[in-house]
């Protein structure tokens, strides 16, 4: 058995919004990691932030500093991780539903044709139902007129032989 064509186009256009799919899944998994470590770090500074206010002597209060500062720069450099990632994610979806349309496109297509192709079959089989029905007809017909054209030789047989009889008989 052949592939046809449109359903080799279909499996194509459906493996690549599998792709696209599974692409746009493990990006929107990074970038959901990276909301969750921003989360995290966010939470982390409100806890140095009180670690500061309730710092006990200068070392405490430069460690809790310290690791605050740490801390914020850890988060800067997340959130810039997250607006990259964010973008990656946009491109990955576009590119999902530029296949998603494609596959639309083609089983809308494909559909198309089914019923042209169901159509002309139609048509096909009427048109092949009236030349069956016009060629039984016209064997009909043909048989109608040699049996028509027998009977006119004979009936002109016939009156040639009456005339003949005519003349012999003197009517002349």
């Amino acid at each position: 058995m052949t592939t046809r064509p449109s359903a080799s186009l279909i499996s194509q256009a459906a493996a690549a919004l599998a792709a696209a799919e599974r692409e746009e899944a493990k990006e929107r998994t990074k970038l959901m990691a990276l909301i969750e470590r921003d989360h995290q770090l966010q939470y982390a500074l409100e806890r140095a932030a009180s670690a500061i206010r309730t710092a006990k002597g200068r070392d405490a209060l430069r460690e809790a500093r310290g690791r605050a500062e740490e801390l914020e720069q850890t988060r800067q450099t997340v959130r810039r991780a997250r607006r990259d990632q964010d973008q990656v994610t946009r491109t990955a979806q576009e590119r999902t539903r530029t296949a998603r349309i494609a596959y639309e496109d083609l089983h809308r297509r494909a559909a198309q044709l089914h019923e042209a192709v169901r159509s002309a079959e139609q048509l096909v089989a009427t048109r092949q139902r009236t030349v069956l029905e016009l060629e039984s007809e016209a064997a009909r017909v043909e048989e109608e007129l040699t049996r028509l054209r027998a009977h006119l030789a004979e009936a002109e047989a016939r009156l040639e032989r009456l005339r003949r009889e005519r003349v012999e008989v003197g009517d002349g």
